[in-house]
């Protein structure tokens, strides 16, 4: 006597594609049977409601050794019931266990969060939503965040699964105006979800003294100072400004002068040479002042002191006797006229020697990149310098480094054009003037960050790990974003294709991969999709799906396929486009 199978049903595709059955038996005694409760070949019990539960048709025989089996004719929004019989040549079992299964419609949105909530602290925001109800009911994916700065576009930040409702996103600067949204997605597509505006609190401002200053006479009348601008908690404390204080006249008394927030320079103009000055710095805020720097002694160069070149006495020739010759008496009358006038010899200049000086640096030094590969910089002479300028000369640091010269410009050209950066690196500028006296001091220093280019990666669906080529750094934000292409993950059905969400797993899911190909995806989280898109960088592994933003990270990106059956009878085709950036 044949036992009767035991039936688990599983609906694999989400648009009525594929309706896929696995099964155990009692016993394994010759071919299977699986037959379609219906009205011809196939029957639909929504359609058929007085029609018996024994009139069946056949849809296919299988071999003693199958344990699955896939009705791929079948339509949409049309449920199905399934039962098994196991036969050899001496008749067939009874019945398997009814199991019955509706599949989804061919277009299937999945509903929008409702109840967006947010929570702030001085570096982070919190959001909350409740899962939203539409008919037909269409299993959610994953919610994908997006986030804006005031009015700037909404892009993705980060998504999770379909059965988490809450999001967290740290790191972020105090009393700033954010705004986000929540949208749901599935199988069908992405339903746009609600958008909420919500700001970080004010952080506690714990304001220090401006730090490493320094000062340098850039001649007999000017000093230059400069200073680390970044107070500490500058975010939080929102610095205005910094207030020079100068001794002469006393560091007790009134700010010598005041510069924005923005600088780390001052040129004091107001000095005498050979005196000793003496300066402390503040940084404040609209509330408070923080406490004085360290002070900082400056002694302008004295005057260069000027000897006259001496003049050499011209000598005074010896006249040559010469013999007088004896005179004719004659008459001689007397001229009549004006007599002959005695020039006056001019007196020849003494020349005098051009004093040595050394010029200010230059002002005002800027620095914006113009393309990825090259940055612009432009600054200002003093135009009250007494000390002629000769050239201007450009130095350069990258990150860590130490200064160098760059380049040398006329006195003419107060711009540079830097060709020789990389993607991804930052430089430090500063400009120094050059003149009789020699070099100026140390200007006012600048920098600037390169962005590192995006990158499209093309990434099989049959091949497990994809490298990219690609090294990301701990201080590196990366976006990786799936732009077109889709993975065939049962080959032998051309319906079985999934962009990089992958398809939505359900409570038989795992189960069903276990029993056919005794393996497990490498992500199996309810929101985590088979044969959806996944990541490693270094040693750590995630999931990407359709895009994810990743920090604090290092090592080589790979891209994969969440599949444990990449290759054989059942194995993948086609791949995904992805395009890789990062910053």
């Amino acid at each position: 006597m044949l036992g009767a199978p035991w039936l688990h049903l599983i609906a694999l595709m989400a648009a009525g594609v594929a309706v896929r059955l696995a099964c155990r038996r009692h016993l394994r005694a010759g071919p299977l049977a699986i037959a379609l409760l219906g009205a011809g070949a196939l029957g639909v019990l929504a359609s058929q409601p007085g029609r018996a539960r024994d009139s069946f048709v056949l849809v296919a025989e299988l071999s003693p050794e199958s344990t699955t089996f896939a009705d791929l004719a079948i339509a949409p929004s049309v449920g199905y019931t399934y039962q098994v019989r196991a036969f050899n040549d001496a008749g067939e079992s009874s019945s398997s266990n009814w199991a019955g299964v509706r599949t989804e419609p061919e277009s299937c949105l999945p509903a929008a969060p409702v109840d967006l909530q947010t929570a702030a602290t001085a570096d982070s925001i919190s959001l909350t939503w409740s899962a939203g109800a539409a008919e037909p009911v269409c299993p959610v994916a994953s919610y994908v965040i997006l986030r804006a700065v005031g009015s700037e576009e909404l892009l993705p930040i980060g998504s999770v699964s379909g059965s988490e409702l809450a999001y967290a996103d740290g790191g972020k600067p105090s009393s700033t105006t954010y705004r986000y949204r929540v949208d749901a997605s599935g199988s069908g597509g992405v339903t746009q979800g609600p958008e909420v505006q919500v700001s970080t609190l004010a952080g506690a401002c714990t304001l220090g003294a401006p730090a490493e200053p320094s000062g340098a006479a850039l001649g007999p009348a000017s000093v230059e100072l400069t200073w680390n601008g970044g107070a500490a908690s500058a975010d939080a404390c929102q610095i205005v400004g910094f207030r020079i204080y100068r001794d002469p006249p006393g560091l007790a008394g009134a700010a010598l002068a005041v510069v924005s927030g923005s600088l780390t320079s001052f040129v004091d103009t107001s000095v005498l040479s050979g005196e000793t000055y003496a300066y402390a710095i503040t940084a404040y805020t609209e509330t408070a002042e923080s406490e004085r720097s360290t002070t900082v002694t400056v002694v302008p160069a004295p005057l260069p002191t000027l000897t006259p070149t001496p003049t050499v006495p011209t000598p005074t020739p010896t006249p040559t006797a010469t013999a007088t010759p004896t005179p004719t008496w004659s008459a001689t009358p007397v001229p009549s006229g004006t007599a002959t006038p005695t020039s006056t010899p001019t007196a020849t200049p003494t020349p005098t020697d051009v004093p040595l000086c050394k010029p200010m640096a230059p002002k005002a030094l800027e620095a914006h990149i113009n393309t990825k590969s090259q940055v612009q910089l432009s600054w200002h002479e003093h135009a009250s310098d007494p000390c002629q300028e000769t050239s201007f000369r450009v130095y350069r640091r990258e990150q860590g480094g130490s200064f160098s010269s760059l380049a040398e410009t006329r006195t003419d050209e107060r711009d540079y054009l830097d060709k020789s950066v990389r993607p991804g690196s930052t430089y430090q500028y500063r400009v120094t003037a050059q003149g009789t006296g020699g070099e100026s001091g140390p200007g006012s220093i600048v920098g600037v960050r390169l962005p590192k280019e995006a990158r499209i990666v093309s990434v099989p669906g049959n091949v497990q790990w994809t490298d990219t080529g690609i090294d990301i750094d701990t201080a590196d934000v990366l976006a990786i974003t799936y732009r077109e292409g889709l993975v065939n993950f049962h080959v032998p059905s051309s319906e079985a294709n999934v962009n990089a969400s992958g398809y939505p797993r359900n409570q038989y899911w795992q189960e069903w991969l276990q029993d056919s190909y005794s393996c497990t995806d490498p992500f199996d989280g309810s929101g985590e999709g088979h044969a959806g898109l996944m990541a490693q960088i270094g040693g750590s592994t995630f999931y990407v799906g359709r895009n994810r933003t990743v920090t604090r990270e290092s090592g080589r990106l790979r891209l994969g396929v969440n599949d444990c059956t990449l290759t054989g009878q059942f194995g993948n085709g086609g791949g995904f486009t992805v395009s890789v950036s990062f910053d």
